[in-house]
Parts: structure tokens; C-alpha cells; sequence
């Protein structure tokens, strides 16, 4: 049985155009609705240090090394959330942990790296985690803890 509110309308195209042109929108119209577009401001990402340039060990390793796949939910942005949030109790900076992001995320399947605003998304997911990083100690480790007891200590370096 067809649902009324989502069937489709049986007027014919022809008609359908003869009756909204009339009423469409004219470009002269749209103009100030154009002027209050501004398009969004580029961040810029400073350089990781040196100092926090060593390889990922314990935790962020086995979130970067198993990915979504290795969480309990199978999702790319909790993954990548889990991930900053175990480098920052690291003690890696925010530039480098951004760069790490983003190199998951390709790795991962490319959730951000395919859109515009991805660098944005990225950067804000390191700038508003730190604060929830050391609140939701438990939680990440947790999640994650039976991927890291099996490896070794060479492993996990």
C-alpha cells in the first residue's frame, strides 16, 4: 500500500515546468542571500616539534595499528577521537597529533580526507579533545586494552 505523503505526483514534466516558472526564484533575488556567504577562514597548522616526533608506543599504537576495526564500534571519527585523546596523555603536541590524524584518516578510508573542510575538522578534533583527554582517561583505555596486553615490549616501542 503507497503511503500518499511519499508517493510520487503524476503531473507531467511539461506541466510541471509551465507551472513553475512563473514562480521560481529570480537570480536578482538569490543576491542577498549571496552577500552573506563567507567562506570559511584556512587554518594554519604549525610544524611538529621535534621533541614529539618519536614513534607511537603502548595505546595510541594499538589504536593507530588496528583502527576502527580494533574499537568496539567500528567507527572511523570515535577511532580518531581515541587516538588524539591517547597522544595528548602521551605527551605528543597538538601539531603532531593533527599530522598523525590526518595520516590515519587516509589509512582509515579517507572519512575526511576527500572533503573540503577536512583539515578543519581535524585540526577542531585536536583543539577541543585535550580538555577530554585527561577526563576520559578510563574510558579509551579500556576499549583498547585487550589490543596492546598481547604485544610485546619491542612491539608496543
Amino acid at each position: 500500500m503507497d503511503n500518499p505523503e511519499y508517493s510520487f505526483s503524476m503531473v507531467p514534466v511539461a506541466t510541471f515546468v509551465k507551472d513553475a516558472i512563473p514562480t521560481r526564484v529570480t537570480p536578482e533575488a538569490w543576491d542577498p542571500v549571496r552577500a552573506l556567504y563567507k567562506p570559511p577562514e584556512r587554518i594554519s597548522v604549525p610544524a611538529p616539534t621535534a621533541s614529539s616526533s618519536k614513534p607511537l608506543y603502548g595505546l595510541s599504537r594499538a589504536i593507530r595499528v588496528n583502527g576502527p576495526k580494533g574499537s568496539t564500534k567500528n567507527d572511523r571519527s570515535r577511532t580518531l577521537v581515541a587516538l588524539a585523546c591517547s597522544m595528548f596523555r602521551d605527551g605528543y603536541d597538538k601539531p603532531t597529533i593533527y599530522y598523525e590524524l590526518k595520516s590515519a584518516d587516509k589509512d582509515w578510508g579517507g572519512k575526511y580526507a576527500s572533503r573540503k573542510d577536512g583539515d578543519e575538522i581535524l585540526w577542531k578534533i585536536v583543539n577541543d579533545y585535550e580538555e577530554v583527554a585527561w577526563k576520559n582517561h578510563e574510558h579509551y583505555k579500556h576499549r583498547y586494552r585487550e589490543k596492546t596486553e598481547g604485544q610485546s615490549e619491542t612491539e608496543t616501542h
